[in-house]
Formats: structure tokens, sequence, C-alpha cells
């Protein structure tokens, strides 16, 4: 395990648990609140300390279970839990039928799957 990316991904929990707040990601609509969280996310990723960090964390959650259950537990399921309220909304809205079957996993997955591609495989920019 690299200590940097250990201590960085500590350091950006604190961060990243408390910018997770519901309210700051109701923006009154289903595509608008998970467009709020992809651009939240893309942000952390596009920092210098992000682009320098989470290529190792990919490497540790890989190589390393315990590491790969920390970081599912604290980070991800944050975000599915935000995810899950997010579509909870929607569908007291009518935006989505309360027979829908989509999870907060796969949306999670989908969504924030693709903005880390887009960070770090095709080397792209969050929108100024």
């Amino acid at each position: 395990m690299i200590p940097f990316v250990t201590e960085t991904c500590r350091e950006r929990e604190v961060d990243h648990g408390t910018e997770l707040d519901a309210e700051r990601f109701d923006r009154g609509g289903l595509a608008t609140d998970l467009s709020a969280l992809v651009e939240h996310v893309v942000a952390l990723l596009s920092t210098p300390v992000g682009r320098h960090a989470l290529p190792g964390l990919a490497a540790d959650l890989q190589a390393d279970p315990e590491v790969r259950h920390s970081f599912r537990t604290r980070f991800v399921a944050a975000e599915v839990e935000l995810v899950a309220g997010m579509l909870a909304r929607a569908r007291s809205r009518a935006e989505l039928r309360p027979d829908c079957a989509i999870s907060a996993h796969g949306v999670h997955a989908h969504l924030l799957g693709m903005a880390w591609a887009e960070v770090f495989l095709v080397g792209g920019e969050p929108d100024a």
C-alpha cells in the first residue's frame, strides 16, 4: 500500500463526508440532482491531490481487500446512500414510477464510474 495515497484519502475523507449533505444535491429534479453529484465528484478527482493520489489508490483497491472494504464502507456507501435519497425524491415527485426497479448502486456505478474514466483514462477536465 502506498502511504501517501492512504494518508491523502484519509484527509479527503473528512472533506468528502461533510460535502455529501443531501440538501446540497437537491436541485429539484433527478437529472439535476445527479448532475450536481457528478460535478462534485469530478471536481474532487480533478484537483492536483486527487489526480496524484487516486491512481495509486486504484492499485491498492485491487491489491488489498482491507483497503477495498474500507473505501467501499467510507466513500462508496455514502455516495450510494445519497443516490438512494435522490431516487426516493424522484419517486415522490413522480419522475420515476413506484415499480421502477432501479438500484442506487447501479446508478452510482454507471455515473461515477464514467466520471472517473473521463478524468483518469481520457484526461478530461470538468467544464468551466
